[in-house]
């Protein structure tokens, strides 16, 4: 057993643990990127990282995948919400 209870699960969500990791899709006769999948990971305070193996199928059976989902997501798209931000701050001028 891995040791990881629901209410470890609850904690990390309430924490901001569980956060998003972009994996790059490429183009393997160009090398182009063509985009990313968001992968979810779990680095808990004491700097262990609990596998996605382990927390999701717990998510799923605590009924939490929704808001892990949700939450991953909201936390993935940050950057492109705050677009015109990074706009005003130059960071997209030639």
């Amino acid at each position: 057993m891995n040791g990881i209870r629901t209410k470890d699960l609850v904690a990390g969500l309430a924490q901001d643990a569980i956060v998003p990791s972009f994996q790059p899709l490429v183009d393997l006769r160009s090398g182009q990127v063509l985009g990313a999948e968001i992968l979810a990971r779990w680095i808990r305070p004491d700097g262990k990282r609990i596998s996605p193996n382990v927390f999701v199928p717990l998510a799923e059976r605590a009924g939490l995948i929704g808001q892990l989902t949700e939450q991953i997501l909201l936390r993935a798209l940050e950057p492109v919400m705050n677009f015109d931000r990074v706009r005003e701050l130059n960071f997209l001028e030639k």
